[in-house]
């Protein structure tokens, strides 16, 4: 007759034990589609911006940004988990020091707005966390070409490369919602033919976002 109460309260806790790990059905491991599309949001905050060359000014922390990416995928494994990525970015911001990126002093002009565009590619891929269905760590490394767009003057045209990290929840196997609070790039490039000074400036970036697979 005791077995009989034991055995019943031992299959009770096997039942609450596997209610426990059951996870809702939109939470999915799975991606609709090779395609993937997000945007991004954030702001890009200066760390340094360093000038080298004969008569250059001392490095100096770097401007602030508003960051907006449009970020385009396709995957190239089966799993859908390897993408080949190109993110086209933007950085704005109304007013910022214009001298330390073109490497003159800063006699003139010290509040220049001053736009970045960005066109890289890159690879990225999603690290499953088989313990919560359809979520991912999501590792990546852009590089490309990034023009420095002012208001008044001439254009910048420098390079970056860019390793980020991020968080993605994939929700119904279709939308993603996620989050970067690591992205570092970094800008390298000569400065204006006058001075021939050469530029380097490190930004870091939090990143919100929100898009689809299809």
């Amino acid at each position: 007759m005791r077995r009989l109460p034991l055995a019943s309260i031992l299959a009770f806790s096997l039942a609450l034990a596997s209610t426990a790990h059951a996870f809702p059905s939109w939470m999915d491991p799975a991606k609709k589609g090779p395609f993937m599309f997000n945007l991004k949001f954030g702001g890009a905050f200066g760390l340094r911006d360093v000038i080298t060359g004969s008569g250059s000014p001392p490095s100096v922390r770097g401007d602030d940004f508003f960051t907006l990416v449009l970020d385009f995928g396709f995957a190239i494994t089966p799993d859908r988990n390897a993408y080949i990525v190109v993110p086209l970015q933007f950085q704005l911001h109304d007013t910022g020091s214009a001298c330390p990126i073109i490497g003159q002093p800063c006699t003139f002009a010290t509040n220049q707005p001053w736009q970045i565009v960005m066109i890289p590619i890159g690879f990225q891929y999603d690290i499953p966390i088989k313990a919560v269905p359809g979520l991912y760590i999501t590792p990546r490394l852009v590089a490309g070409y990034a023009a420095y767009i002012p208001d008044v003057g001439n254009v910048v045209n420098a390079g970056f490369v860019a390793p980020e990290i991020g968080v993605k929840l994939v929700i119904k196997r279709m939308l993603n919602v996620g989050f970067e609070p690591l992205s570092l790039p970094i800008f390298f490039a000569p400065g204006y033919p006058s001075t021939g000074h050469t530029f380097v400036t490190v930004d870091w970036r939090i990143l919100w976002y929100a898009g689809m697979n299809f």
